[in-house]
């Protein structure tokens, strides 16, 4: 129905939020590189490509028929309480496909209209930039899009994290 109401493309994954990473390792791989960067950038702007966990058992349309999921722990604590609660969330902006992301609960509305069955007014959103996506299914980590989080700041924390564990390792 996400799909259907978005005018949406099936091969595309679904990023799933997640209330915090303990619930993200759930349906992900984190490896040592994701941890670092959840621990220093969640929540927030930030989505992570992982390898699907086995036993997730997460339908193929969410995953674009890939071994690979979208997770995210969103900055605003309503949807983190409803992942808590409910589980992963399968979601993506509130908007038809290919246009501007709606900043608030009356725009949603507007843009899609009777295709949805609730909208949860959280008010209007911080800012109009999408999620910075980091594909950690590759050796190093690949920016797959450019958002919110400067990529300055992932390269950083990645850095850090590869120091750190170099560090530990010398005599």
């Amino acid at each position: 129905r996400l799909f259907h109401v978005k005018q949406r493309l099936t091969d595309k994954g679904i990023a799933l939020l997640v209330a915090d990473a303990a619930q993200a390792a759930t349906v992900g791989v984190i490896t040592r590189p994701a941890a670092a960067l959840a621990a220093a950038l969640w929540p927030g702007g930030l989505t992570l490509v992982l390898r699907v966990r086995r036993g997730a058992n997460l339908p193929p349309v969410l995953t674009g028929g890939t071994s690979t999921v979208g997770v995210r722990v969103p900055d605003h604590p309503t949807p983190r309480a409803l992942a808590a609660a409910v589980g992963p969330l399968p979601t993506t902006s509130a908007n038809l496909s290919g246009r501007p992301d709606a900043i608030d609960a009356a725009a949603v509305m507007e843009e899609l209209g009777d295709g949805v069955d609730l909208v949860l007014d959280g008010g209007r959103t911080r800012g109009s930039r999408a999620s910075t996506v980091v594909d950690l299914t590759t050796d190093p980590p690949s920016i797959l899009r450019a958002g919110v989080i400067d990529e300055t700041r992932i390269r950083v924390v990645l850095a850090d994290d590869a120091m750190s564990r170099r560090d530990r390792k010398a005599p």
